[in-house]
């Protein structure tokens, strides 16, 4: 995971077993990494240096402690998106550059477009989506374009990987009905708590940003120099795997026995738990009371052997219940499935 946000290997395997104690010495450090005392000193002052762990004396022995995984993860994706920003601004620069030289004659072909205006917008983004294949997006507010909103989010290619924005859901949690209703075979969603920026990539060919101007006309930045492009699709994964599969298809909820005792509402409260729902809305979604929600979210939680809703979530996707495959149709097992939960009915 980390390794996807620039930290070397090492380290990340380092802090990953840093998580699972309290704190931990340099001996205690080697052992678990099968190496030196030294060298484990010099990983652990590593960790410090990057924010990853803390040091302090306890009875005049250095102990170290992680630092939560969610503080160094928010903090590791705004340093990566500082950086791509920071790219875009130089992309800017050098567009206007090269525009100029285009309308000078001195270029034949454009490796970076500017599109303005709703209308050249639309067109442009109609084209790419209609010819791709594969389509990658980050999708999250304020939306400057039609194309970058919600409901545009799915594109007609016959493979798409998008990831939500948890403030995608904040105002109006049937976005997860309207998803319901228009995946199709080859969508995989995903959502995350803290999307940097809106992204498209079209066939890893073309990039897509979009472009803030003082006129306040919506505009996009598209990309088709390779290595920009690939910086943008690296850029799209490492996110992808900090984010959370959303099920809103038929198929997304695992399959074989551990999955059984899921039925459609739990799919449903799962949807909605993962965007930040409250039980009062997954109550008004599903037409249950709030008090039946909590009741459900208990079970699910006493079933996976977790204390909080957070846990369920990761533990639900660590055990494949979210299951990360292509939205699809109704499987006869799945059918079987939501006959048949083993979780007690909830008055």
């Amino acid at each position: 995971m980390l390794e996807g946000l620039g930290l070397p290997a090492g380290l990340a395997d380092a802090y990953a077993h840093l998580v699972t104690v309290p704190s931990v010495a340099p001996d205690e450090m080697a052992r678990a990494l099968g190496t030196s005392t030294d060298d484990a000193v010099t990983v652990l002052a590593a960790l410090e240096r990057h924010a990853l762990a803390s040091r302090s004396e306890f009875g005049g022995e250095a102990r170290w402690t992680a630092v939560p995984p969610l503080l160094t993860g928010q903090r590791l994706l705004v340093e990566q998106a500082s950086r791509l920003l920071e790219a875009q601004r130089e992309l800017l620069a050098l567009s206007e550059s090269h525009q100029r030289t285009v309308r000078a004659g001195g270029a034949e072909h454009l490796l970076v477009e500017v599109v303005v205006g709703e209308a050249a917008l639309h067109a442009q983004l109609s084209r790419l989506d209609d010819a791709a294949q594969e389509v990658l997006a980050l999708v999250k507010p304020p939306f400057v374009a039609v194309s970058f909103s919600d409901d545009a989010a799915l594109s007609t290619a016959p493979s798409s990987r998008v990831i939500f924005d948890h403030a995608v859901f904040a105002d109006d949690y049937h976005t997860v009905e309207r998803l319901r209703q228009t995946v199709r075979p080859g969508d995989q969603l995903r959502v995350h708590p803290a999307v940097p920026m809106r992204l498209r990539v079209y066939d890893q060919r073309v990039a897509v940003l979009p472009l803030v101007r003082h006129d306040a006309q919506p505009a996009v930045l598209l990309v088709h120099s390779g290595g920009l492009v690939t910086l943008a699709v690296e850029f799209f994964e490492a996110i992808w795997r900090e984010a959370t599969p959303l099920p809103v298809g038929d198929a997304d909820l695992g399959s074989g026995a551990e999955r059984r005792w899921l039925g459609i509402d739990d799919r449903r409260i799962f949807g909605l738990l993962l965007t930040g729902a409250t039980d009062a809305t997954i109550a008004h979604q599903l037409g249950r009371s709030e008090r039946w929600v909590q009741r459900r979210v208990r079970l699910m939680m006493d079933e996976a052997g977790v204390r909080t809703r957070l846990q369920l979530g990761w533990e639900a996707h660590r055990r494949g219940w979210l299951v990360d495959e292509p939205a699809g149709g109704r499987s006869s097992t799945a059918d079987a499935d939501e006959a048949a939960s083993p979780l007690p009915p909830v008055a």
